[in-house]
């Protein structure tokens, strides 16, 4: 429309951009945590093909689709499109990190141990940092507030103002178009996975036996292999099989649907041994609320107690008491709640237990 011409308000449209915005906030959030915690330092790990080639395909692909992107908004700033600068700047906030990216890296940063969560900092910070500069033309003062509180922070010879700073060049060398396709394949499959999931109510956080990928060709099959772990461990099954060739399944045992490049066939049959896990993962859950309630931080220990008259909740504790543990940062799990404990009923599946939470004092 004309400049001149009345423009009409939407108050959904605020919403919606301040939904993009809280996003960003809480990508930052999520990245000083981790990265402080590990006292991680960019001047330490500056990005280079070589630091990629140590990391996962996630962080290449973060890398590659980063620049892509940036190539676009380069494009369409020359046109003066600057709806498709938007655009792409939210995709990368909401899509690329928050939907994908942080999702797949939040088990390696978790962990105490492995040097490529350093690869995967590395990459992260490259990207937000990188992404602030571009975003500082459409969102000027909390793009301005990130810098300060985050950026400067770790750099300290950076410029004074993000209004400062020069335009990123694009880096030719991490862009990986195979790469890219590849991954659009995976979270294709993650998603027809999780609607399979949805149409007979079982959670994602609920692991399920088997997913069968069922592919056109034999190199569709190749190149999925590649990241045959990533796709395990989104969709969290027990077993992966990917083929090129038919595949029948029962409709007793397999839910079914299409993507791009074939079918997926994902079991939701839940024996014993799935289900006792899945119930452990229904207490971690909860514990971890029980955790952001007492205002933990991250890496606090705690002992935790509960109390139950439900054999499968019992076993379930029992059975993985040590993965249990891990998730909840747990220095023991035992049984008998003791009065000065942070205490709470819950009903799981039905079924009623009481958690409690001590936090541990470490020298």
């Amino acid at each position: 429309s004309a400049p001149w011409d009345d423009m009409a308000f939407n108050p959904d449209e605020i919403k919606d951009i301040n939904r993009v915005l809280t996003i960003l906030w809480n990508i930052f959030k999520f990245a000083d945590t981790y990265m402080e915690l590990d006292k991680f330092r960019p001047h330490g790990y500056p990005l280079t093909k070589e630091l990629l080639s140590k990391g996962s395909p996630e962080d290449r692909w973060l890398a590659s689709i980063f620049n892509t992107r940036l190539r676009r908004i380069e494009e369409a700033m020359k046109k003066y499109e600057l709806h498709h600068v938007t655009k792409e700047f939210i995709n990368l906030v909401v899509e690329d990190l928050s939907h994908r990216y942080l999702r797949l890296i939040r088990r390696r940063v978790w962990r105490e141990e492995g040097d490529d969560k350093y690869v995967a900092y590395s990459v992260l910070y490259y990207v937000l940092k990188n992404l602030l500069i571009v975003g500082s033309m459409l969102a000027p003062y909390i793009t301005e507030y990130l810098y300060q509180a985050f950026i400067r922070r770790y750099e300290k010879d950076v410029p004074e103002s993000i209004h400062l700073t020069k335009w990123p060049e694009v880096r030719e060398e991490f862009i990986d178009k195979g790469l890219e396709e590849v991954m659009d394949e995976v979270f294709e499959i993650f998603s027809t996975a999780s609607s399979l999931r949805n149409t007979v109510g079982i959670k994602l956080r609920w692991p399920l036996r088997r997913l069968i990928v069922e592919v056109g060709n034999a190199e569709y099959a190749r190149r999925l292999d590649e990241v045959a772990n990533l796709i395990k461990y989104i969709c969290n099954v027990k077993e992966l099989v990917i083929t090129d060739k038919p595949v029948i399944v029962s409709s007793d045992e397999y839910l079914s649907a299409e993507f791009s490049w074939g079918k997926v066939h994902l079991s939701k049959v839940i024996d014993r041994e799935i289900y006792l896990e899945s119930l452990a993962r229904e207490i971690v859950r909860r514990v971890q609320v029980m955790r952001n309630k007492a205002n933990l931080k991250v890496d606090d220990y705690i002992v935790m107690a509960y109390e139950t008259t439900d054999k499968e909740l019992a076993d379930a504790i029992d059975k993985h008491a040590d993965y249990i543990m891990t998730e909840v940062r747990a220095k023991e799990v035992k049984e008998g709640i003791k009065p000065e404990m942070f205490s709470k009923e819950w009903v799981i599946e039905g079924k009623k237990i009481k958690l409690a939470i001590k936090k541990v004092f470490t020298s």
